[in-house]
């Protein structure tokens, strides 16, 4: 004796698996537009700095085969460096040795006056390398004072 019922719940499971599968897909959407952000802010502060001895510092970042970074991993964040890039990460790290480098991570200074930086590429085929040098004077912020508008 022949099942005749079988072909037919062959068939519920089909069209049940079918139905779960078109039920847990998804889409996505965007427009690629980032979101408008209007930020201010303003210092009624001024520092005062008493500049103090010439300072110096090297640093290197870049990357081989594309995949693996090379170079240094401390790096001091400053306006106007842009760390994106291997040569904006190579002056951050110039900018720190010259700092705290020597110190052991001691921080002992606030900023470098008038920072003069040198770069230098090294390209090879399988990667390549950015080394940066900094000279400028040591900084130190002694006080603040509020200015009057």
């Amino acid at each position: 004796m022949i099942n005749k019922t079988r072909p037919q719940t062959y068939l519920w499971v089909l069209c049940a698996s079918a139905m779960a599968l078109a039920a847990c897909s998804s889409t996505q959407s965007s427009s690629n537009q980032g979101a408008r952000l209007e930020a201010s802010a303003s210092s009624d502060l001024k520092a005062n700095i008493e500049v103090k001895e010439i300072i110096r510092g090297k640093g290197c970042s870049g990357s081989f085969l594309k995949l693996f970074k090379t170079g240094d991993s401390k790096f001091l964040a400053q306006s106007g460096i842009d760390m994106a890039t291997d040569e904006g990460k190579a002056k951050a790290a110039a900018a720190y040795d010259a700092l705290y480098g020597s110190k052991g991570g001691e921080i002992l200074t606030d900023i470098i006056v008038n920072p003069i930086y040198q770069t230098e590429n090294k390209m090879s085929i399988l990667g390549g390398e950015v080394c940066a040098s900094v000279v400028g004077y040591r900084g130190v912020i002694t006080s603040w004072d509020k200015v009057s508008k």
